[in-house]
């Protein structure tokens, strides 16, 4: 087993502790994807370009790349089934991906 699938079954075994069961929905189609994803709720952001701070209430979603394959990207859909976070998400935009796990903005 190489260094890398060692990351792989790590970023599963992450994935797999306190997330939620979601399925993963392409916007340009093709079989869902069960996946678990981290959400994370009302972070504060500065936008760049603007010499005040400004901060916004987000949700993002985590994911391991491992589990969807590729990479989710904007009008991709995310339904989460149950819990307080339970709805239909749609991409926005990518936050972090750092080729195991990625954080997208959802609306």
């Amino acid at each position: 087993m190489s260094f890398t699938d060692d990351l792989e079954d790590s970023a599963l075994d992450i994935a797999e502790f306190g997330c939620h069961a979601a399925v993963l929905t392409r916007a340009a189609g093709g079989d869902p994807v069960d996946c678990n994803v981290d959400v994370i709720k009302s972070p504060e952001f500065i936008p760049d370009g603007f010499s005040a701070l400004v901060t916004a209430s987000q949700i993002v979603l985590d994911f391991c790349l491992v589990e969807i394959e590729t990479a989710a990207v904007r009008g991709d859909s995310v339904t989460i089934a149950d819990g307080v976070f339970a709805g239909t998400y749609t991409v926005e935009s990518e936050m972090e991906n750092d080729g195991f796990f990625q954080k997208v903005i959802v609306k």
